[in-house]
């Protein structure tokens, strides 16, 4: 008596991108597995669903994969993401393609925060966030941008919150800490 086969369609020998289909695995999860062979030196031998070798989802073995570029990248980014770039997000901010303090690469950012972050030198810390003073998300010169900041503690010991007041002047007014002699 021999075992039935509960798939469809038998893919055994049939080449899909780098894998060679070897024997059917199995049926796992509602979904058909296949035993598969990549055609690279290594020899990869791994389990696929049927669905993504017939999709071109899973077309070679994550050695490929590594050493091998994406055959549907279609090189480089589109000229959308040209430095300076400008968008109007559905809130209404305005995001741009720049270059933040710290980062070596162009990505998409919001254009406000990108502002202070020039004037300041460095990236935004938790809890800081910039406020529009005349409450036009589009309006992003620096003279209506203001830096707020939403750490506060939630009630402590008075030694405490003196380190933590230190820690705020340290960070946004240095200046207000040094000591003068009288």
């Amino acid at each position: 008596m021999s075992r039935k086969k509960s798939f469809k369609e038998d893919l055994t020998g049939r080449v899909f991108g780098s894998w060679t289909v070897v024997s059917y695995a199995g049926k796992r999860d509602g979904k058909q597995w296949w035993l598969c062979q990549c055609g690279c030196e290594h020899g990869t031998i791994k389990e696929v669903v049927s669905g993504n070798l017939k999709n071109g989802r899973s077309s070679r073995c994550p050695v490929c994969a590594r050493r091998q570029p994406n055959p549907k990248n279609r090189g480089p980014r589109p000229a959308a993401w040209k430095l300076g770039k400008r968008s109007i997000d559905n809130l209404g901010y305005v995001r741009i393609i720049g270059i933040r303090p710290g980062d070596d690469r162009p990505k998409e950012c919001l254009e406000h925060r990108l502002v202070i972050e020039q004037q300041l030198g460095r990236k935004l810390i938790k809890g800081e966030n910039v406020h529009h003073k005349n409450l036009n998300r589009q309006d992003n010169q620096l003279a209506n941008l203001e830096l707020w900041t939403t750490h506060q503690p939630i009630g402590g010991r008075v030694a405490d919150l003196v380190e933590y007041a230190t820690t705020i002047l340290n960070r946004y007014a240095p200046e207000r800490l040094a000591r003068q002699d009288e």
